[in-house]
């Protein structure tokens, strides 16, 4: 059975309308997990990459019930303007908060209030493209009659464009070309590292690291960054135009290092960080 047809300037009904808010926000957010999640996966075959917390099915789920809270939001008041900014500002205080109470127990109020607000409104703009395409699909959806019943021909390309620009944005996840080959690199190297029974065996790189024989044990994973805040070793700087990679390895053992990587070369300086020496303060606490 068709659904009828609302005619030109009635108001969408308010029940209807959140509903497809809802289940639009949803997909979105589903979609954008997924790709995200998966994307640097399948770039890098055969690399272990770091899940990080709370580890890639959590953060689907997490991606598309957060995609529909916001949606849902976008789509409750009836001017599309006010649910832009109301789902997007929520989608911003959530992460503000959160970033908020992870930092103020070590560091106090002042500053962590500070960098919430500094980073308020660049979250914002985060979330309003989100908003603004579940507003925009539930107003074309509102333009050729709201499902049910879901028409194939009628509802499928505004469905189709919204999830193929969550798609496009959780592309944006794949990590440089430089930083998957910093990976590949770390990689290798830990791979010519298995079997040997001495310093004098283990990749140039590793030899610097003392205590890898005795402490790198079971299987290893790998995450990149860009925050060298806590690389203590001297390292070449990379060459103008190319970015650097830390890449930091852990075992299942709870042995942990980091190695910089300065394109183009890919030769790496490696090191323990400060708080697993054995010599540092507090080491042993």
């Amino acid at each position: 059975m068709e659904a009828k047809l609302l005619a030109p300037g009635l108001p969408f009904p308010a029940g209807q309308r959140r509903a497809l808010g809802l289940l639009l926000g949803g997909g979105i957010g589903l979609l954008y997990g997924l790709v995200s999640a998966s994307i640097n996966r399948i770039a890098l075959p055969g690399i272990p990459l770091y899940p990080p917390p709370p580890g890639p099915v959590l953060q689907v789920i997490g991606s598309a019930a957060g995609g529909a809270v916001l949606g849902l939001l976008a789509a409750w008041p009836r001017e599309g303007l006010i649910g832009i900014l109301f789902s997007a500002a929520t989608g911003a205080a959530a992460i503000s908060l959160n970033s908020l109470a992870s930092v103020v127990e070590s560091v106090g109020f002042t500053a962590p209030i500070l960098l919430t607000f500094y980073t308020f409104l660049p979250r914002l703009f985060f979330y309003l493209p989100h908003a603004a395409i579940v507003r925009w699909g539930v107003s074309q959806w509102r333009e050729v009659g709201p499902p049910p019943p879901f028409n194939l021909r009628r509802h499928a390309p505004v469905a189709l464009l919204a999830l193929g620009l969550a798609g496009l944005a959780g592309g944006c996840s794949l990590k440089g070309e430089e930083a998957r080959a910093a990976l590949v690199a770390m990689n290798e190297i830990l791979q010519q590292a298995e079997g040997a029974a001495r310093p004098g065996d283990l990749p140039e790189p590793l030899q610097g690291i003392e205590t890898f024989l005795a402490d790198a044990s079971g299987a290893y994973s790998l995450e990149w960054s860009d925050n060298f805040s806590g690389f203590g070793a001297p390292r070449p700087m990379a060459d103008e135009g190319h970015v650097e990679s830390l890449i930091i390895v852990r075992y299942e053992s709870g042995f942990r290092f980091h190695c910089a990587f300065a394109p183009p070369l890919y030769r790496p300086i490696c090191e323990i960080p400060m708080l697993q020496r054995p010599d540092a303060p507090g080491a042993d606490m």
